[in-house]
């Protein structure tokens, strides 16, 4: 539920706004905050490979697996 008690709401958009989760409300204002994309495809690489948002790797995709970020970066971009 989302009323006059919610001050901050955090999105993923422009994920996939046609994935149906997104609850439709009015606001009076918007802050985007948006991180730096090449921040961004190392952290997604990280969290689907071992399915945390906070594990950290003790290897570096570009150099120990260039085949796989070389993937990774066509697929995401």
């Amino acid at each position: 539920m989302i009323d006059d008690r919610v001050w901050i709401v955090k999105g993923h958009h422009p994920t996939n706004p046609q994935n149906g989760g997104s609850m439709v409300f009015e606001s009076d204002k918007v802050l985007c905050v948006v991180r730096n994309p090449l921040d961004v495809v190392v952290s997604f690489g990280t969290m689907l490979n071992t399915m945390s948002h906070s594990a950290e790797l003790k290897f570096n995709f570009a150099k120990d697996y260039p085949q796989w970020w070389d993937w990774w970066l066509r697929f995401v971009v």
